[in-house]
């Protein structure tokens, strides 16, 4: 991430941030004597951090060999900001897998293990659920740090119950036929199936469904990591699904709205040309390798579920269910953040139609925001 566009980033309501501080100032400020504030983490400098997720610009996005995923690295980065007014001003960042993040997190946040041994396994706990996501998306969050949700201000988890249960609706109903399987048999088949899907649900008592893994030639062991990955592949789908009228609006603008509406010289409007090619081509193979993940997924699905032709093609999409939750959530995610950011630049200009200047500004931060891609 260039420097240059840091603000935007942190600014953009993204999935790809997470900003603890603010939230926190917020918190704070409701709070009194009476109803102390609930921080999410015990250590009060880790609540003015901001989270964020950035894909590793090193890793070309080469295609995997037949039969395999390959994922995409994903880095979490812990940022403290220099000034607690305007953190667009920059700060230190510590990336969460650094071999000095321990120390360094003394430094930064006083997080310290020697002194507050709990303390510090409480909040490391919380932030390597959030290292194990792809994107910090309000669901994903409550449901992995489900845990402290009762501890902490609901102000964190920024989903209304009414959109939690939408969701939450929406995935039970997809995994739902591979519990009625398992609860096929016995007395009160639709009792056991609630009973079994708050158990995928929550990861507990899995030990009922190794039957159905095994069948899959799926690890056991691994049950609890599919399933969240399976909720979180799900998830995005739906995601997808309400991107997909603000991608069509965004490329109709691209093609037809993106012109400069003043004089430039011919070297800017090549660099205009140039940058807007190049983020048509991004936004387009960022799309194209979603739908074509999400096609496998219905298509194996559809195969067991609905056709009941068997399960293989079902057990082998499963196998890299956590490779496909993790590049689902970069490839969306980078999709959903330059629309945001293209919406609140152009909006700012009558019928967004924009200058020369602030056109190629806005499309070297779109532009960034998907990264370099392999020639």
């Amino acid at each position: 991430m260039r420097e240059k566009y840091f603000r935007f980033t942190i600014q953009s309501g993204s999935a790809k941030v997470y900003n603890c501080h603010k939230v926190t100032q917020a918190v704070d400020r409701a709070s009194s004597k009476e109803s102390p504030p609930k921080h999410l983490f015990s250590c009060i400098g880790l609540n003015k951090a901001v989270i964020i997720k950035v894909v590793d610009p090193s890793q070309a996005r080469e295609k995997a060999p037949p039969g395999r995923v390959l994922a995409r690295a994903i880095k979490t980065k812990v940022h403290f900001s220099y000034d607690d007014e305007d953190i667009t001003k920059g700060g230190a960042a510590i990336q969460f897998d650094h071999p000095d993040r321990d120390q360094a997190l003394i430094e930064l946040a006083g997080l310290n293990k020697q002194a507050q041994p709990e303390v510090f396994k409480r909040d490391m706990g919380i932030l390597e659920a959030m290292a194990k996501l792809p994107s910090l998306d309000p669901f994903l969050l409550k449901d992995r740090l489900s845990a402290h949700v009762n501890e902490v201000d609901p102000g964190y988890f920024a989903i209304a119950p009414a959109e939690w249960d939408r969701i939450a609706k929406s995935i039970r109903a997809k995994i739902r036929p591979m519990v009625l399987m398992a609860a096929s048999g016995g007395g009160d088949v639709e009792a056991k199936v609630q009973v079994l899907l708050d158990k995928l649900w929550d990861s507990t008592g899995l030990e009922e469904f190794a039957p159905f893994f095994k069948a899959m030639n799926l690890p056991v062991d691994k049950t609890a990591e599919i399933m969240q990955a399976w909720k979180g592949i799900t998830f995005y789908e739906l995601e997808y699904g309400a991107l997909t009228p603000k991608v069509q609006e965004f490329g109709r603008w691209l093609k037809d709205g993106s012109n400069p509406v003043d004089t430039i010289h011919r070297t800017d409007r090549a660099t205009i040309d140039k940058l807007r090619e190049s983020i048509r081509k991004k936004t387009k193979q960022n799309l194209a390798e979603i739908a074509q993940t999400l096609s496998e997924y219905q298509d194996s699905y559809d195969e067991l579920f609905v056709r009941r032709k068997g399960a293989q093609k079902f057990g082998a999409f499963l196998g890299n269910a956590s490779r496909h939750f993790n590049n689902l959530g970069a490839t969306l995610n980078e999709v959903s953040h330059a629309i945001l950011v293209w919406n609140e630049m152009s909006s700012r200009h009558k019928n967004r139609q924009m200058k020369g200047a602030a056109l190629i500004e806005m499309f070297e931060v779109l532009d960034d925001i998907y990264g370099p891609r392999p020639e």
